[in-house]
């Protein structure tokens, strides 16, 4: 039996009967709430490594990495700070750029060929580095350029096809998890990589 009471009824109420009544919603129904923490628990986890969710983590995860690589390409060049902020801001400017391209594209394509488009211009943009001979500021800046596009073209429609796929109420948690989890393995990346 479950007991309630309203505000104007709680101020007569003696020690024992406010006792009862916050302990038993929990004694009936403890086990079930705890199961079905425990399950929404593992529906987060199974939601997060699923379609584009997982695309989206991969996302996240790449440019992480793309930051790492520019910064240690940066670093293991003979530019000055000015030099590597430019490279920075072309970074950043081209993904901008690129991402309104991406929206205006993704009126025209469908989004499975458009994401797919992108996936593929991400497997280039990240071999690249590893064909240059020089590094001078006009290489890192075609780097940063081809790195910036590669991400900002398809980060629209997987946000949106994230946005799809999940419910608003998961969104938030969902979107939580795959921000934790791809900032760890960024980390791990960075500590392999610095060795």
């Amino acid at each position: 039996m479950l007991y309630t009471y309203t505000l104007s009824e709680n101020l007569n109420v003696k020690k024992d009967v406010i006792r009862r009544t916050r302990l038993a919603p929990f004694s009936l129904r403890g086990k079930w709430m705890i199961r079905k923490y425990l399950l929404s628990g593992y529906e987060l986890l199974k939601s997060v490594f699923t379609g584009y969710s997982f695309l989206l983590f991969n996302a996240l995860t790449w440019y992480f990495m793309v930051l790492h690589v520019l910064d240690r390409l940066l670093e293991t060049s003979a530019v000055d700070l000015s030099q590597r902020v430019i490279v920075m801001c072309l970074f950043y400017t081209v993904v901008v750029v690129s991402s309104f391209f991406g929206v205006f594209s993704s009126k025209k394509v469908t989004r499975r060929n458009l994401l797919l488009t992108w996936v593929g211009m991400g497997i280039v943009a990240s071999f690249f580095p590893l064909a240059t001979v020089t590094d001078s500021v006009q290489t890192l800046s075609v780097i940063a350029v081809l790195f910036g596009f590669s991400y900002g073209f398809g980060i629209p429609s997987c946000l949106a096809s994230f946005a799809d796929e999940t419910t608003f109420e998961n969104r938030g948690h969902i979107g939580g998890v795959i921000w934790f989890l791809a900032s760890i393995f960024a980390g791990v990346f960075a500590v392999f990589t610095s060795f």
